[in-house]
């Protein structure tokens, strides 16, 4: 099955959820108009990555929204007019535990279903020359949801987890044909995704989709080159470094059983799992 994916690389302003929601409204429907049949947006788009930078703690709170909330909702009315998948980021309080946030990436799909993923590897402290406050704002989620679509099986993934190839593999094992990442990676991190996010499709044999913020946000300045990565690591389609940009291209997820068979490492016969224990005993 052959469909477009369009990567909408945008920068938001922090704080400002109307104003974001507003441009991510007209990106999905300039998707649509392209024939795409789903739009990928960055992590914390709707907000702002940057609520998160260590002085302002009111912010983010105030953007906050629980999946029931009315910014997933006129993401689920576009998506339903259209019949196209959205995938944006947010800061998710829980529904049981008021206060409680969660850096998330909302899947909203067609039908009416609204799949979530929580990120589970928040970096916080001194990374690679910057510095990162996640774990000062947000609780870590703890599962890795695969979802069923029309378009495949697909998996989520935030930004920081793709330095853990546990998380892109545990989706792969889990049936997921695509795995998503969306992203506010900063320019210092551009080698560290450079060198990995083709690593971690070729090695899973998956479709990634990368998609990542492009700007200034409160001093911090982000990479862009949103890409598609086809099961062997060659990237498929690219956007603009250092600037917003909006690309469509087209996913063949035929090619993933012919490029598994040239995989043995992924082949179950292969993979030792009983044997792995020590890795979650050392670190558990």
């Amino acid at each position: 099955m052959k469909f477009k994916v369009a990567l909408a690389q945008m920068n938001s302003i922090c704080g400002d959820v109307e104003k974001n929601l507003a441009k991510m409204e007209e990106l999905v429907v300039r998707a649509s108009n392209e024939g795409a049949k789903m739009v990928v947006f960055p992590e914390m788009c709707l907000s702002g990555y940057m609520v998160m930078d260590g002085k302002d703690f009111q912010t983010i709170f105030r953007c906050a929204e629980t999946v029931d909330g009315p910014s997933v909702k006129r993401m689920k009315k576009l998506s339903e007019d259209h019949g196209i998948y959205i995938v944006f980021g947010m800061p998710l309080e829980s529904s049981t535990v008021r206060g409680v946030i969660f850096n998330s990436a909302i899947l909203v799909m067609p039908s009416g279903e609204v799949g979530v993923y929580r990120k589970t590897h928040l970096p916080t402290g001194n990374l690679g020359g910057t510095t990162y406050y996640e774990g000062l704002y947000c609780q870590a989620g703890d599962s890795f949801p695969v979802f069923d679509t029309e378009l495949g099986r697909i998996g989520l993934e935030i930004c920081y987890d793709f330095a853990f190839p546990e998380v892109t593999r545990i989706l792969a094992i889990k049936g997921a044909d695509i795995v998503i990442n969306i992203s506010a990676g900063p320019e210092t991190s551009k080698p560290f995704f450079d060198a990995m996010l083709p690593v971690r499709a070729m090695e899973n044999g998956i479709f990634l989709i990368y998609v990542n913020v492009a700007g200034e946000q409160r001093g911090y300045r982000f990479f862009g080159h949103s890409r598609i990565f086809d099961p062997l690591g060659r990237v498929v389609l690219e956007c603009a470094v250092g600037k917003e940009d909006f690309k469509v291209g087209t996913i063949d997820l035929g090619q993933i059983k012919m490029m598994r068979s040239l995989l043995p490492a992924f082949k179950d016969r292969n993979r030792r799992p009983e044997i792995y224990g020590e890795l979650a005993k050392q670190y558990a």
